[in-house]
């Protein structure tokens, strides 16, 4: 269901930065997109560490990456903390995002990238890599899963209203 989204944004940065990703950081739900791009990533023997991310509480605004029954316990991923999958087909370690992180990235984005908040979730994390993996990761080729309808419009430097707008023939 995600492969061609997974497709398209590994073949923008081929066709544009003549790079694949050494990190690919994607939203963590029922663990079906992260499946598919583990899956895409063998297929295609694309060597790239894929870090998943989710939310520790339904009450949260990302309640589309809330995992509930897809990791061992859920709890473990409320404060920045991490919880381990189960019932899928490629097992990982999934990361805690909070809400404050993700009204930051709204901020930091708002304007520039038309997706819903669970869409955004990969970005959130960012800031964290380093300390998440252990290692710098300024000089790592990184990937955003936005699993919104952003991707180009980020790229582009246009937002949704923008193209909207265009399209109409007043700009």
């Amino acid at each position: 269901a995600y492969e061609p989204v997974i497709k398209e944004a590994i073949d923008i940065m081929k066709e544009r930065y003549g790079i694949t990703p050494d990190i690919i950081i994607s939203q963590f739900g029922a663990g079906i997109l992260y499946n598919e791009i583990v899956q895409y990533c063998k297929d295609n023997s694309i060597k790239t560490e894929i870090i998943p991310v989710a939310v520790g509480t339904q009450t949260t605004a990302a309640d589309k990456i809330y995992p509930s029954f897809w990791v061992d316990q859920v709890s473990g991923l409320e404060f920045m903390g991490t919880a381990n999958s189960k019932h899928i087909k490629y097992p990982s370690t999934i990361y805690g995002i909070e809400d404050w992180e993700l009204g930051r990235v709204l901020g930091l984005f708002s304007g520039k990238i038309d997706a819903e908040i669970s869409g955004l979730a990969g970005f959130a994390i960012l800031y964290r890599l380093n300390s998440l993996l252990g290692r710098n990761v300024k000089n790592k080729n990184i990937l955003v899963i936005n699993t919104g309808n952003g991707i180009p419009n980020f790229i582009e430097g246009k937002n949704t209203f923008e193209q909207k707008v265009e399209k109409r023939g007043l700009i």
